[in-house]
């Protein structure tokens, strides 16, 4: 058990990733390829059900601005675009069954409450009609998206298209370290996402009490979460102001090396040589937690993850030089409260405490708004900062945060890394986030 105060104000600096110049944003190769004539064909997968998740956060967020919180008891969203509105008293279903509908008379479906909905809930899904428009105009986002960090690497001669739910690239050369570059650039979806931690939650404690806590140590007493080299833990910290204790569990694991059999070892995506029926595989603590919820759940469905919640993962600096990186969960509300949308700018400089490549973000004039609004409303809680899906930082919001400023300190070790990494996630930000995920499917020189 960890007790941590809240008397630390919120700096907004998270740690990404080393990846990929130094000075102008990271370009691949401009050497000539060594095969003359020979083109780069990538195939990638569009996750579009990302697409729809983000225009029913869109709408979340809007109804909370109009409707305002006072009048709302919770706004839940859960999967394929599915919201769950809840007035502050039953009596006021109708009233705000008419507003929703006005509001958004072609962009949504009326559904069928579930029975475990609160009483006056008002539920309702995007309309089909208007989730393939929304489908349609990712796609040609992610294709100008893709086309625009083309150009700002200076590379001609590409094509960029749709086929079906499929981004296909037609790159000029085959120049193996050329190709390696624009592979790490082209798929990067720069999605910057702020998702309120849910401390304190039931779901949480169930499985905390699950995986037990042997007194006086960190060590887990549930056989499976042993095995798995997970435990649990639980950050508490008081309310200036109330004196009230809050309290985050989670788990924690370490990255291993584990044999495997060879059909769980190919799922992970560990390539390795069997040995007998098993194979050596790399397990980062992030999968390992994830496979030990993911078996928990199908024993016992009370530990499905709610669709309106999630699970994020972030990872922990090793204390000392050699020891393993370790990761930990968060419980999170599913829709993200504020996206990278919000960023008018993003530049690069050095952090002169940590002196550390940094990415500097500043939100336009609603994005401001919206952050400071948001703060607002959640002191007290943590605020994850997600970027590409993992989390970065989650300070305790002590108070609002004003002026439309954050900024993103590089991890790592090498400088040189560290610096072509900030290039390089300042050009995606610049050039817009992705709509959605990309997956490559195939990348094939072709003569």
């Amino acid at each position: 058990m960890r007790m941590i105060s809240a008397a630390w104000i919120v700096a907004l600096a998270v740690t990404a990733t080393a990846c990929s110049g130094k000075g102008e944003p990271a370009q691949p190769s401009p050497k000539e390829p060594a095969t003359k004539g020979a083109h780069t064909r990538i195939v990638y997968d569009l996750d579009l059900d990302k697409a729809i998740d983000d225009r029913a956060a869109t709408i979340r967020n809007d109804l909370q601005e109009s409707i305002g919180a006072r009048a709302l008891t919770s706004i839940t969203i859960g999967i394929d675009g599915m919201l769950t509105v809840t007035p502050s008293e039953p009596s006021g279903k109708p009233e705000l069954e008419r507003t929703i509908t006005t509001l958004y008379t072609d962009h949504i479906t009326m559904r069928e409450c579930a029975g475990t909905a609160p009483p006056g809930a008002v539920c309702f899904k995007i309309a089909q009609a208007f989730g393939i428009a929304i489908k349609q105009a990712a796609l040609a986002q992610a294709v100008k998206t893709i086309e625009a960090r083309l150009v700002a690497v200076k590379l001609t001669g590409a094509t960029v298209a749709s086929e079906g739910e499929r981004i296909v690239i037609e790159l000029p050369g085959g120049d193996p370290a050329r190709l390696d570059a624009l592979r790490s650039l082209i798929p990067r979806s720069g999605t910057l996402e702020f998702k309120v931690v849910d401390h304190d939650s039931p779901f949480m404690q169930r499985v905390f009490a699950h995986v037990g806590l042997e007194r006086g140590t960190t060590r887990a007493t549930d056989g499976a979460a042993i095995a798995a080299g997970i435990h649990a833990e639980v950050d508490q910290w008081r309310l200036d102001d109330s004196g009230g204790v809050m309290a985050d569990y989670y788990l924690v694991a370490a990255d291993r090396e584990e044999r495997l059999p060879i059909t769980a070892a190919r799922t992970l995506g560990c390539r390795g040589a069997p040995q007998g029926d098993l194979v050596t595989c790399a397990v980062t603590g992030r999968a390992a937690i994830e496979r030990y919820l993911a078996d928990l759940a199908r024993v016992d469905p009370s530990y499905v993850v709610p669709d309106d919640r999630q699970i994020g993962y972030e990872a922990i600096v090793a204390d000392k030089p050699g020891e393993p990186r370790r990761w930990r969960s968060y419980y999170l509300e599913r829709a993200a409260a504020l996206t990278g949308a919000a960023i008018a700018t993003a530049t690069t400089s050095m952090d002169p405490n940590w002196n550390r490549p940094i990415v500097l973000l500043e939100f336009g004039r609603a994005g401001a708004r919206a952050f400071g609004e948001l703060t607002e409303r959640i002191v007290g809680k943590k605020l994850a900062t997600l970027l590409d899906g993992t989390i970065k930082s989650a300070p305790i919001i002590n108070g609002p945060i004003r002026g439309g400023r954050a900024s993103i300190t590089m991890g790592g070790t090498d400088a040189a890394a560290m610096q072509r990494d900030a290039d390089e996630l300042a050009l995606v930000l610049k050039t817009g986030a992705l709509p959605a995920p990309l997956r490559e499917v195939s990348a094939d020189v072709v003569p």
